[in-house]
């Protein structure tokens, strides 16, 4: 498919630290943060996605039970709180090394990089998505 030559390219992500005009000492600071923090949120988003593959397979199996789609929901609701536990701990983080104004910058940053087109289906509320489908290689309904 070719693509439009006059279309407008994707917005850019800045460089956050030139945008956000950081000191030398809040640079290492975030950089420290990164370190110590981004493990944790990356493993519990790993194990929160193993989680919702794990739901999905007990609901969409041949044969399931109740009692395992209520474990697995369970575990799966435990892994999201953890991400959300850890996001909000690195969110709190950042936010107590930048300055008023650099915050207000951030934020209005991140707004802008979070949002997605309107026609994309992906953000269609109603719309139902089967990613089993593709691992069990059949369609589920």
């Amino acid at each position: 498919q070719p693509q439009n030559q006059f279309a407008e390219p994707p917005p850019r992500r800045p460089n956050l630290l030139q945008a956000l005009g950081l000191t030398q000492d809040q640079v290492r600071q975030l950089r420290q943060l990164n370190g110590s923090l981004q493990p944790q949120l990356r493993e519990s988003e790993r194990s929160m996605r193993q989680a919702k593959e794990a739901l999905e397979e007990a609901i969409y199996s041949e044969e399931t039970s109740d009692q395992l789609i209520q474990e697995r929901l369970q575990i799966f609701q435990k892994a999201q709180s953890e991400v959300a536990k850890n996001r909000t701990l690195l969110e709190i983080s950042i936010r107590k090394i930048l300055t008023r104004e650099q915050l207000f910058k951030f934020k209005q940053l991140r707004e802008r990089f979070q949002q997605k087109p309107k026609n994309n289906p992906e953000n269609r509320p109603n719309q139902i998505k089967r990613p089993i489908q593709k691992r069990l290689g059949r369609p589920v309904i």
